[in-house]
């Protein structure tokens, strides 16, 4: 969650704070879905560098939990 937590923060910098999110957790893929709510859009190429999908304010991106992952906080 750290991960997770670490790039909401940088993902507040170039568009202005996150208004809102959620994040959830799959046990069985081993994944974690995030959707953010910006407080204005981002531009199509950053959208593409974190490799999320954006809609208007919206940004959803996935994070895979790897078993290197284990045991770190």
């Amino acid at each position: 969650m750290d991960a997770v937590r670490s790039a909401i923060v940088r993902l507040c910098a170039p568009s202005g704070p996150v208004k809102s999110y959620a994040v959830s957790f799959d046990a069985t893929r081993q994944a974690v879905s995030c959707f953010l709510e910006m407080k204005s859009p981002m531009l199509e190429s950053e959208v593409r560098e974190l490799d999320a999908c954006g809609f208007g304010n919206g940004l959803c991106l996935e994070f895979a939990l790897g078993s290197d992952s284990a045991g770190t906080s």
